[in-house]
């Protein structure tokens, strides 16, 4: 009986409290509970719906970071945080402790919805063709700093009650101490814009950096870091400020423009250049492979011939580019013999079928030396 009257006392004092009272909690409990079910039950699952029938749609990026479910709990603590700032009073300690909360609450999700409004904002601009080589990873991870930088300001006034600008003036007298603390972000940073404004570096350009031990291709553009992944299947990580301050090799315009340069010598025994006599010219003019290839009226040398001879073949080959630089040279005389450069660019850019072209081009020009009397040389 005794645990029947004071049960009934406290519903009553409840219902005191909750209703009868001019702090309006009631309704404040009511507004919270009919936001939380309309926002999760109705909208979010009606929006989660939509983007399933949609892969392919913005929608289904945007609920894939949980941008609209983050946007919906900010606004439940921001509503509960309004509500219970017209309730606070010095002698209520439970009410301040639930608005601390709810403040705190609020800033948290707040942080989340900006951090994955940057993340949808990033996807969607990496849709556009135009703006898909942009480095948007360091971009992103900036902005998510700054973000995080004033989360903890602002979070730091709440718990001390002190306003952001005192704190900001504070935190001038200690810049010194940030500035050594955040020096790889803020160096990245600068980097980052540096390479994005002068679209030095992509997402998937080859790129090579002896002294890094970096030769391969770009995997990601971070604020810091940039991860290589170099072609024996190992990574190289480089500071981003690196690739600013220092030099490195970007093939991407090779990539872009469909050629790929051929640069290759081979070294002709001195002793066996000499000027072509008629017999030779008769020989040669006999042969149908050369003849088709070169103008033996010319009187010349038989090395010369043979430079003749090589930039016909080139210029007839399918693979090479015609209307770019090709020229068949002699260099300096070496130890190692004459060296004769064939120097052109090939439509091949693909490491593999690059290297299979190279091999067929130098394996048929040393194969018909032997036709101009020459010979390469025997290092032996």
């Amino acid at each position: 009986m005794m645990q029947y009257i004071k049960n009934h006392e406290f519903l009553q004092y409840l219902k005191t409290t909750l209703i009868n009272s001019d702090i309006p909690v009631f309704r404040m409990i009511i507004v919270f509970t009919l936001l939380y079910c309309v926002a999760h039950y109705l909208v979010l699952p009606y929006l989660d719906k939509k983007s399933l029938q949609r892969k392919s749609s913005k929608l289904a990026i945007i609920t894939h970071h949980h941008f609209f479910r983050y946007v919906v709990l900010t606004l439940q603590g921001a509503v509960l945080a309004v509500q219970l700032s017209f309730l606070v009073s010095t002698e209520n300690r439970v009410l301040d402790v639930i608005l601390a909360g709810a403040r705190i609450w609020t800033l948290t999700f707040a942080l989340l919805a900006f951090y994955s409004f940057i993340d949808v904002a990033g996807d969607l601009l990496k849709t556009n063709s135009q703006l898909k080589g942009l480095p948007y990873r360091g971009i992103e991870q900036s902005l998510k700093l700054v973000g995080a930088l004033i989360y903890c300001l602002l979070l730091l006034s709440m718990m001390l009650d002190k306003s952001p600008l005192i704190l900001l003036s504070g935190i001038s007298a200690i810049a010194a101490v940030l500035l050594l603390v955040f020096k790889d972000p803020l160096l990245g940073l600068v980097a980052g814009i540096q390479l994005s404004a002068n679209d030095m570096l992509q997402p998937g350009d080859w790129i090579e950096m002896e002294q890094l031990g970096a030769n391969g291709v770009v995997q990601d553009i971070g604020l810091t870091t940039v991860k290589v992944l170099n072609f024996d299947n190992s990574i190289t990580t480089l500071p981003t400020y690196t690739l600013v301050s220092g030099s490195f090799k970007n093939w991407r315009y090779m990539i872009e423009r469909g050629a790929r340069r051929l640069q290759r010598n081979i070294n002709i025994d001195i002793k066996t250049v000499h000027t072509i006599t008629p017999d030779e010219k008769q020989a040669i003019i006999k042969n149908v492979t050369l003849a088709l290839f070169i103008n033996v009226e010319t009187p010349l040398t038989n090395i010369e011939l043979f430079q003749e001879y090589a930039k016909a073949y080139l210029r007839q080959h399918g693979s090479i580019c015609t209307e770019m630089t090709l020229m068949v040279r002699q260099l300096q005389p070496t130890a190692y013999g004459l060296p004769v450069e064939i120097y052109a660019f090939t439509r091949l850019t693909e490491w593999t079928a690059y290297e299979t072209l190279q091999t067929e081009i130098i394996s048929h020009l040393i194969s018909v030396i032997s036709l101009f009397n020459l010979k390469v040389h025997d290092v032996s």
